[in-house]
């Protein structure tokens, strides 16, 4: 922390902002899902989540 503040006071925040890589965000999430089915896969799930690991890909371990 204290090399990051006696750097923003050697070049000055918006430069220091600047030098950083650029940023992405990526998101395995599901698109286009109806809540109501979403909602049944969680039931599912909580009710025999060993069954929906098991379709998910991920079970037997």
């Amino acid at each position: 922390m204290i090399m990051l503040l006696f750097a923003a006071d050697k070049k000055g925040i918006a430069k220091l902002v600047i030098g950083l890589p650029k940023r992405f965000t990526y998101s395995d999430r599901i698109q286009n899902l109806a809540t109501e089915k979403s909602k049944q896969i969680i039931e599912q799930g909580e009710k025999q989540p060993e069954a929906l690991l098991e379709k998910l890909g991920f079970f037997p371990l």
